[in-house]
C-alpha cells in the first residue's frame, strides 16, 4: 500500500489524486497521478504547479 513520509509528498492544490513526491536525492521527484484523468486546461494547471515546485525546491537548497 501507497504511504509515503507526508514530509515529502507535495499534494495539487485543486486536483485530487495529483502528488508530487520527493525522492531522497536533492533534486529528484516523481510526478504520481494514478487513475486520474486530466483535460487540456488541467494538464496545464499541473505544469505551472510543478514549474512552482521546483522553483521553492530550488530556492530550499540554494538556502
Amino acid at each position: 500500500m501507497y504511504d509515503p513520509n507526508p514530509a515529502l509528498v507535495s499534494r495539487h492544490p485543486r486536483l485530487p489524486g495529483v502528488e508530487l513526491m520527493h525522492g531522497p536525492r536533492s533534486g529528484e521527484s516523481y510526478l504520481l497521478a494514478v487513475g486520474v484523468r486530466l483535460d487540456p486546461d488541467q494538464l496545464v494547471d499541473v505544469g505551472e504547479w510543478l514549474a512552482k515546485q521546483g522553483r521553492e525546491q530550488a530556492a530550499r537548497r540554494r538556502r
